[in-house]
């Protein structure tokens, strides 16, 4: 028996291979991952802790998307978690300033020898120097807006 699994949907049916194909690439996962970074790294920068970790909380559910859509991915986004944001996470519980920014620094660091060592002619990563023209129009940041 080859038939395939097909789900039903208003607009049709659509088979498990086309979905599997629907699922987001890395670099869709990265875009939405480097989102969130910035907006935590504000966000801490005006000392909105409960924020900067809510987007903590957002970049590793996406993570957890890139880890179950890209698999051949999942260590290396597990180890990043381990190695760089659970000392980020922690100067964020601790609201020490000083702290994140150093563990952001070594974070954005391996980034780039990350980028490096998949020897492909990839931009480097850098902080964006102004908050994301979206969420300063709402002042979410708090202080400073």
């Amino acid at each position: 028996m080859d038939e395939k699994i097909a789900g039903k949907t208003k607009f049709g049916e659509i088979n498990i291979d086309d979905l599997a194909g629907m699922q987001p690439c890395m670099s869709r996962v990265m875009r939405q991952y480097t989102e969130r970074y910035s907006i935590m790294y504000h966000a801490c920068k005006v000392g909105n802790w409960k924020l900067a970790l809510y987007q903590l909380k957002e970049i590793r559910e996406i993570a957890a998307v890139g880890a179950k859509t890209r698999p051949k991915w999942k260590d290396e986004l597990e180890d990043f978690d381990k190695r760089y944001l659970v000392s980020i996470e922690g100067a964020m519980r601790a609201e020490d300033c000083g702290a994140f920014e150093r563990a952001y620094q070594t974070s954005t660091e391996a980034c780039n020898e990350i980028l490096t060592s998949l020897s492909q002619e990839r931009p480097h990563t850098h902080t964006q120097t102004t908050q994301p023209a979206r969420k300063r129009a709402g002042c979410v940041f708090g202080a400073g807006c």
